[in-house]
């Protein structure tokens, strides 16, 4: 990522100066480098983490892990460099979307009716059931100015209105 020959996971996941940037962003810098200080292993450093963050800070930790892996990943394989701040966006938006899944998860499990209703964001969404033998499609979709970037949601459905397959994806805009 940075131009060095070596590359290791704590490089990518931590030393890195985008790493790092991108820890400093989320306010976990300083307890992932003192943790790292006590035991230079990136193993002990995740279970250090999910063993001391509270949960909303270990959800965190893990979705900026994955981020920065996909931000490699892309570079690696698809020449696309990113910014600190698309990492960022990107494991928040991706946590955001898991948060709300989990809500109508739960609201489902409580909910016999065919209709599901939930609040997210403030709105009040709702979901019916396709017709006997047909799927159904929600999309939704973010836009991002000062990253340049357009965002989208797709969650298939079946008959029953259960959970087929869902998407989540980020593409620079070309406007």
């Amino acid at each position: 990522m940075c131009g060095t020959n070596y590359e290791d996971s704590i490089h990518v996941l931590v030393e890195c100066p985008g790493a790092m940037q991108a820890w400093r962003e989320v306010n976990l810098w300083e307890i992932i480098d003192r943790t790292l200080r006590q035991n230079y292993n990136i193993d002990a450093l995740i279970f250090s983490l999910l063993d001391q963050l509270p949960s909303t800070q270990k959800e965190l930790s893990v979705t900026i892990i994955w981020s920065l892996w996909k931000r490699r990943n892309l570079k690696l394989w698809q020449q696309q460099n990113e910014t600190c701040m698309q990492v960022v966006e990107r494991a928040r938006h991706l946590l955001d979307d898991w948060t709300t899944a989990q809500e109508v998860r739960s609201h489902k499990a409580t909910d016999n009716h065919a209709q599901l209703n939930s609040v997210i964001h403030g709105h009040v969404i709702e979901l019916t059931k396709p017709t006997y033998g047909r799927y159904k499609c929600n999309i939704d979709a973010s836009f991002s100015d000062s990253l340049n970037m357009v965002g989208i949601d797709i969650c298939i459905r079946d008959d029953q209105g259960e959970f087929v397959m869902a998407k989540t994806d980020w593409f620079f805009s070309s406007l």
